[in-house]
């Protein structure tokens, strides 16, 4: 008697198509930022992130050059841009672009932005997303 194999579980990765998103702006900043990542790390990275309802505010994708464009999930503007590099034994993020079009982003701190993208990058890029979690369930997430 043959058992059946498990279906290997493989997350939705995060497109631009079909989506109504707002190109980035000609108005922006771009300075240096640093931060380090393992390489599994950077392969969350590059699934992005698909909003899981209207109250999460980021649709955020990863092109193939290695650059997460991270738009509001409301109204498409693109706010801001992550360029991740290989370093080391991994990955880190190296720039940041941030949108200044006042029309789509009103803020000018760019210490805020850092700060801002650093923790779009932990908290929605970098979750594991792997069913190897423990009491991991595909579609709704880690169960404790």
């Amino acid at each position: 008697m043959n058992e059946a194999q498990p279906i290997p579980f493989k997350p939705e990765v995060a497109r631009p198509a079909g989506r109504r998103l707002c190109p980035f702006p000609d108005m922006h900043v771009s300075v240096p930022i640093h931060m380090p990542i393992t390489t599994a790390q950077m392969e969350n990275v590059r699934l992005g992130w698909i909003p899981e309802d209207m109250s999460d505010r980021w649709f955020i994708y990863v092109d193939e050059g290695n650059v997460a464009h991270i738009h509001r999930g409301g109204t498409g503007y693109c706010v801001y841009r992550v360029n991740f590099a290989p370093h080391q034994d991994g990955w880190a993020a190296v720039q940041l672009d941030a949108n200044r079009d006042s029309e789509q982003y009103s803020n000018v701190d760019i210490e805020r932005d850092v700060q801002t993208v650093k923790t779009l990058i932990q908290d929605y890029l970098m979750r594991n997303r792997s069913p190897s979690v423990p009491n991991f369930i595909p579609g709704i997430g880690r169960q404790n």
